[in-house]
């Protein structure tokens, strides 16, 4: 009885704590109906989701999500959301990936953040160049360095960075198929 109960409370311990994953953007999966916000943009246009325009190598999926980094917008111009659920950093879901496609060289950004923005310690936002243009890349950021650190739990806001550079011309880029694993 005593192991049912253990294996009872926690199940329910992560499930409560776990993030909604993959964030896919397909009909009846995760991503499409939830409320994104964006920030720093020039006018700020909303995060669409869309047709896959380019069915092809990485990502042959049906839907992604389309945002413009604006040449009006800052080099940080990004974009999030809290409908991710509540999690904790952990071995289990540390390494994250994301397919990209994006019409230029740059950093992509992403960071975790709990309910007040608070940050692991010393953790901003994880930068990782895309290497391919025009086509879907997957591209990785590794939060193992954060496991353990108090503030690596009750995270709830997930933020992405899509064209993290100065820009002089508007850039369309798709994101896709977004994955919290060990």
């Amino acid at each position: 009885m005593k192991k049912i109960t253990f294996l009872s409370v926690l199940l329910i311990t992560s499930i409560g704590f776990s993030q909604i994953n993959p964030i896919d953007f397909e009909d009846g999966g995760n991503g499409a109906t939830w409320t994104w916000g964006t920030f720093a943009n020039g006018s700020d246009p909303a995060l669409q989701v869309i047709d896959n325009p380019d069915m092809s190598g990485a990502n042959t999926s049906a839907k992604v999500a389309q945002v413009t980094a604006q040449n009006a917008g800052e080099d940080f111009a990004g974009f999030f959301t809290n409908d991710a659920g509540e999690f904790t950093i952990n071995a289990t879901n540390s390494t994250v990936t994301m397919k990209v496609w994006k019409p230029v060289i740059s950093d992509v950004g992403f960071k975790i953040e709990g309910p007040n923005g608070n940050l692991p310690i010393g953790m901003g936002e994880l930068k990782v160049p895309n290497t391919l243009v025009n086509q879907w890349e997957v591209i990785t950021f590794d939060f193992s360095p954060y496991i353990g650190q108090p503030a690596a739990s009750g995270l709830v806001r997930i933020v992405f960075f899509p064209d993290f550079a100065a820009r002089d011309q508007d850039n369309v880029i798709y994101i896709d198929d977004i994955t919290f694993s060990a």
